[in-house]
């Protein structure tokens, strides 16, 4: 299967969107953290539920999707909009129904309907 036509492709992050990777379709990633926009970039390959990483600096590392969670180098991470829900549910953002606000929609990464209290 084309990357491209994979389930897997799109957006991950932490429950508290600090951390946010995109899995593009052409078998790269882009992996923010905190501001820091691009702080690791490389190459991926899925196989199965395995997915294998490779960065731009050499670093490689192995993790598995589960139940739609990428278990990732110890960490957690959900789906874009899954992710946003988990904050919302928190308590510690306030959760608007309806648009993004203009700041949000500036992010490139995460664009939520959801602002920090």
């Amino acid at each position: 299967m084309k990357q491209a036509e994979h389930p897997f492709v799109g957006l991950w992050a932490t429950a508290d969107g600090n951390i946010r990777q995109r899995l593009l379709p052409e078998g790269r990633y882009v992996e923010a953290r905190g501001s820091r926009e691009a702080a690791y970039t490389g190459d991926y390959r899925i196989e199965g539920t395995m997915i294998y990483y490779r960065d731009d600096t050499g670093f490689s590392a192995d993790c598995e999707f589960r139940d739609d969670v990428l278990y990732h180098a110890g960490m957690v991470m959900y789906r874009h909009l899954r992710a946003r829900q988990q904050e919302c549910r928190s308590g510690r953002w306030s959760c608007w129904p309806f648009g993004r606000s203009q700041e949000l929609v500036q992010h490139a990464f995460l664009e939520s309907p959801c602002l920090p209290t």
